[in-house]
């Protein structure tokens, strides 16, 4: 259908291409959402894909503008291609964690993309409008998923090493422990600054002004799950922090 390049789009009226870009760009964003997700391979190759984001004044929401678009759909692009890295050998096809090295480094692209978002569009920035601070929120929510997904394997390494001590069985080894701690941290910060996400957009009615519950509920799902993997076998004397 051509609907993944914009020049396919010329022959149509204005208003007609803006629909056929906000399709398709649901699809795009739906589509790697969900394969990164489940972790299954893509149908979608961005290298012939040339479509822009629909023109703001063309939205049913005309509060979004096309910095916010673009920067949702390099996000979404991001984070499949970070899981990918992360978990799959490209020259076999295996699954596999991510070494210390990859997980740094992705972790440094994520703040490179952190970096670059906006001030207006930053958790500091309070939007009077409640539709706009949701959809800053789901897209921080995002970003700290993508987060969780480099680093979580080393938060389990960590809970194994704890059950380990626990049941006086050997250590599992790491290649660098300190290192593996502090991804483990990364991860529990992460999803901490995910659920407050969450708790605002409760707050404001996230789940029903969005529209996207499926997605909402996953995050939440994901960061209890996350949650509930830094408290397993805790030593029994740890006192409780407030973020606890």
């Amino acid at each position: 259908m051509g609907m993944h390049r914009d020049s396919s789009d010329l022959q149509f009226e204005p208003i007609e291409r803006n629909v056929r870009r906000q399709v398709w760009w649901s699809i795009y964003i739906f589509e790697k959402t969900l394969c990164g997700i489940l972790g299954r391979p893509t149908v979608i190759d961005d290298r012939e894909m040339s479509m822009k984001v629909p023109d703001a004044p063309m939205l049913e929401q005309t509060r979004i503008t096309a910095v916010f678009m673009n920067l949702c759909s390099d996000l979404v692009s991001i984070s499949y291609r970070i899981r990918q890295r992360a978990y799959f050998d490209k020259t076999s096809s295996v699954e596999r964690s991510p070494t210390l090295a990859v997980a740094m480094a992705l972790l440094r692209e994520c703040d490179n993309f952190y970096s670059n978002i906006p001030p207006h569009m930053s958790l500091d920035h309070a939007p009077g409008d409640t539709d706009l601070k949701a959809m800053i929120l789901l897209l921080h929510m995002y970003y700290y998923y993508t987060r969780c997904v480099i680093s979580r394997d080393f938060l389990i390494q960590k809970v194994e090493s704890n059950v380990c001590f626990l049941e006086n069985k050997p250590f599992p080894t790491s290649e660098d422990w300190p290192t593996t701690l502090i991804l483990a941290e990364d991860c529990v910060e992460s999803v901490h600054k995910s659920l407050q996400c969450i708790m605002i957009g409760i707050d404001l009615g996230i789940f029903e002004i969005i529209g996207y519950l499926w997605l909402d509920f996953f995050f939440v799902f994901h960061a209890v799950l996350i949650v509930c993997a830094d408290f397993l076998a805790r030593p029994k004397g740890q006192t409780d922090s407030s973020r606890d």
